[in-house]
């Protein structure tokens, strides 16, 4: 069995995280925030259940290497 995910970037950069995007295809689309003065990220999304037959929800993201 393969399993994949799509993820296509709809968001820059948004505090330490390099993009966030929305991963499967949600009816809402999904959103990342940075309060830099309360140093906290908020982040929306919908999407189905991550468990069974399909993904879908928002997510940011940092490239690291190590």
């Amino acid at each position: 069995m393969t399993l994949a995910a799509h993820a296509s970037p709809n968001g820059g950069p948004v505090g330490v995280f390099e993009a966030h995007a929305d991963i499967g295809s949600p009816k809402l689309a999904g959103n990342a925030t940075y309060n830099a003065a309360t140093q906290e990220y908020r982040l929306t999304a919908a999407g189905y259940n991550v468990w069974f037959e399909r993904d879908e929800m928002h997510f940011a993201w940092r490239t690291m290497r190590g």
